[in-house]
């Protein structure tokens, strides 16, 4: 979502349109019809349902789910309608946002769309967005940090001789990123315990760090990222109205979006008590569309079914062994 965003914010800029309005309706859109998407997909939301549930979260009934999804969808609508309407005054006045960007929006929203609810396989319908994220995030990186070599002599080292202005080395940059990609199938081929423990620490921390530094790379208000991506306006700095330290207010964002709802889940997970044949009937019940719940209830309760019966059977011998014993 932030980098559809980002994206936004870059194509406007480079038209040097600024509104306020146009980047909060921006960050809206991007935000209300990612957000709708998942609550739409039966099979998003029933991952989501599962490590709820899983944490001890109570249970939501199905027309308190339904609503949500409808009022989400609506504010989703609303929101698209604001920003047309946007859109249109400010092309009439004559301080016009980029078109590009309309139809950047359109594309990715419309894909994220198909990859929750059309994809029937989930993982495959994730797996494709993330092609097409990646694609539009490396060609970013590769051209912010050649700018930025080119700009800045002070950097040196691996990273001067990976983004010099050279073909061959756009090979290299490609390689680097397939090698990275290949570090979880080969932890999934180690047998060595601790191997594979170090291998997915860092596989999981480096995805952490993706996340902490797309805040930064994303906000086209700052003048280096502005002048780094050559984009209208990079000799200007925006000023600061933050009324605590940044590093504060930094912290404090990581904490209230990360820190704090991650301890509330692990909490909630070692402490829950709900049995896990309740939890796929709660899941079942929510989203009796989702194909995949309705067969994993039947499963478990199946499998429950087969271990009651088997200690019927075990209770029923072990009582005819004692009759035969006492007579």
């Amino acid at each position: 979502m932030m980098q559809t965003y980002g994206f936004c914010r870059i194509y406007d800029a480079k038209t040097g349109s600024f509104a306020a309005l146009t980047r909060r309706l921006d960050f809206a859109t991007c935000g209300t019809w990612f957000a709708a998407a998942v609550l739409l997909s039966p099979q998003r939301m029933a991952d989501t349902l599962e490590m709820y549930y899983a944490s001890g979260g109570a249970f939501i009934p199905r027309w308190l789910l339904h609503n949500v999804q409808q009022i989400a969808l609506t504010i989703a609508i609303a929101v698209a309608v604001l920003f047309l309407f946007n859109f249109s005054r400010m092309w009439a006045e004559g301080k016009r946002p980029n078109p590009v960007k309309l139809a950047l929006l359109a594309t990715t929203i419309a894909f994220w769309w198909y990859c929750n609810n059309g994809v029937t396989n989930i993982l495959a319908g994730i797996a494709l967005f993330e092609v097409y994220h990646d694609v539009q995030y490396l060609s970013l990186v590769w051209i912010y940090n050649r700018s930025r070599v080119e700009k800045d002599s002070s950097i040196g080292g691996f990273m001067r001789f990976v983004f010099r202005r050279s073909g061959s080395l756009i090979g290299l940059y490609i390689g680097l990123i397939f090698a990275y990609g290949s570090l979880a199938y080969f932890n999934s081929q180690l047998e060595i315990e601790t191997m594979k423990r170090v291998l997915t620490g860092v596989v999981a921390a480096s995805g952490l760090l993706h996340f902490y530094y797309d805040g930064f790379i994303w906000k086209v208000r700052d003048r280096s990222t502005r002048e780094n991506l050559g984009l209208a306006g990079g000799n200007i700095s925006a000023q600061s109205r933050e009324f605590l330290p940044s590093w504060a207010l930094h912290g404090l964002k990581w904490v209230g979006v990360f820190v704090i709802p991650l301890g509330a889940l692990w909490i909630g997970q070692a402490r829950s008590n709900t049995p896990e044949v309740k939890q796929t009937a709660w899941i079942a019940s929510d989203l009796p569309n989702s194909a995949r719940d309705s067969t994993k209830q039947k499963t478990s309760i199946a499998s429950r079914c087969a271990w009651t019966q088997n200690r019927k059977n075990r209770i029923s011998d072990s009582a005819r062994f004692w009759l035969r014993n006492r007579n």
